[in-house]
């Protein structure tokens, strides 16, 4: 019984274990899943980056800027060049900061992900642990189990023995009462027959004697 109490407990352990391995397979999946898409947003940011900073080293970036508003033949002009060119500014800043951020929540990424590798082969290593335990307590319920079964043969054998040796002693008895001689002609306390001595017994109401 406390064989079986303790292989339930570590089978239970063991069922915990496994439970725990896959959600950490699963959100391995998912961290990996979302570091591919980080890392595709991360590749259009660089190559648009790179096109800009192309264009600025060719072009130059605060002149541009000046001979655009100097181009505009009036005030009006002036200020859809400059809300133009502040829309654009404001889309490079955000472009950067998303690019900043995709680097950072890579980085995260990649530091669950070793976090989350170390845990399933911990959790895998603990499998191992629990299993090997297992296996040993089964190969002990079953020495138990085997003693138990020898020990039931063992009964089994000597209650046929047993029985084997009271079968004798009745065929003993029989065979002995067999010589009793009746003493309904004879002395009821003791007599002389033929130079043997005899004791008077009861048996079955009976009184019988025996040779002494």
């Amino acid at each position: 019984e406390d064989v079986n109490k303790k292989l339930g407990k570590i089978e239970a352990e063991l069922r915990i274990l496994k439970k725990n391995m896959n959600k950490t397979e699963t959100e391995i999946t998912s961290v990996n899943s979302e570091i591919s898409i980080t890392q595709s947003s991360l590749e259009k940011q660089k190559d648009w980056i790179k096109r800009k900073l192309r264009i600025i080293h060719k072009f130059g970036y605060s002149g541009d800027i000046a001979m655009l508003l100097l181009s505009a033949k009036d005030i009006s002009q002036m200020i859809r060049i400059w809300k133009y060119l502040e829309n654009i500014i404001r889309f490079e800043h955000k472009t950067l900061g998303n690019y900043r951020q995709n680097l950072k929540t890579l980085d995260e990424k990649y530091k669950k992900l070793q976090v989350l590798k170390t845990e399933l082969n911990a959790n895998k290593g603990n499998i191992r642990i629990k299993e090997n335990e297992i296996t040993k307590e089964k190969q002990s319920k079953e020495i138990i189990l085997s003693s138990v079964r020898n020990k039931k043969a063992s009964h089994k054998k000597m209650l046929s023995e047993l029985n084997e040796a009271s079968k004798k002693l009745l065929e003993l008895i029989k065979e002995f009462a067999s010589t009793w001689v009746s003493l309904d002609a004879y002395d009821k306390e003791t007599l002389t027959i033929i130079g043997t001595t005899k004791r008077a017994i009861m048996l079955g109401g009976r009184e019988l004697v025996e040779a002494i």
